[in-house]
């Protein structure tokens, strides 16, 4: 069937032959040119193990064609943190903003809870995030000015931030990114970290 185009048996296929479900189609096709005699009732019963099989094979190829474009993506962008960059919003969810970068073609994902100065809700058509106090919205289609925060090639993801917003403080009132890069605190010479401590900071 077809739901688009509203037809109860639908069959397309193309050529030259790319995949195996095509491939299942032209012999059978070949078969009736040559007049060869089809059982049908046997061709139903033999398809659906093909079909299933050539379904999840597809998915799988699928797969793993959107994890190979994403690590590429992710080494792209690994040297572009602090980058601001522009683009726009493709998706949301109450968890996540996903924002499409005009060049290069790249995709960023926006923790919601680390978008600071409000808390946002998804709308009833689930297309937009509304702010409960400032109606700040983050919606399909909006251009926004993205500022990349981390780039983890391991879990494929590029994460970033609204440009305009300020950067959340951490426990000691600096931002996570000075957090991250400032130096090891090491304890004076002869003085030996308390219990509990690794280099004097908190495991």
């Amino acid at each position: 069937g077809h739901f688009a185009l509203a037809a109860r048996d639908y069959l397309h296929f193309t050529s030259p032959i790319r995949r195996y479900p095509d491939l299942v189609v032209h012999r059978t096709v070949r078969r009736l040119l040559h007049h060869e005699k089809i059982d049908a009732e046997k061709l139903a019963r033999d398809l659906v193990p093909i079909a299933v099989a050539a379904s999840r094979a597809e998915r799988r190829a699928m797969t793993i064609e959107r994890e190979c474009v994403a690590i590429h993506r992710a080494i792209l962008m690994k040297d572009r943190v602090g980058d601001v960059l522009e683009g726009r919003v493709s998706g949301v969810t109450e968890a996540m903003v996903f924002v499409y970068i005009d060049a290069p073609f790249v995709e960023v994902r926006m923790p919601v809870e680390r978008i600071t100065g409000d808390r946002f809700e998804l709308d009833r058509l689930g297309v937009r995030l509304v702010g409960v106090k400032t109606k700040r919205t983050f919606a399909l289609g909006d251009a926004i000015s993205v500022r990349i925060e981390e780039v983890s090639i391991e879990r494929r993801e590029i994460v970033g931030l609204p440009a305009a917003q300020p950067e959340r403080a951490s426990g000691g009132g600096t931002t996570a990114r000075a957090e991250s890069k400032r130096p090891p605190r090491v304890p004076p010479r002869g003085v030996k970290p308390r219990p509990g401590r690794k280099g004097g900071r908190e495991r």
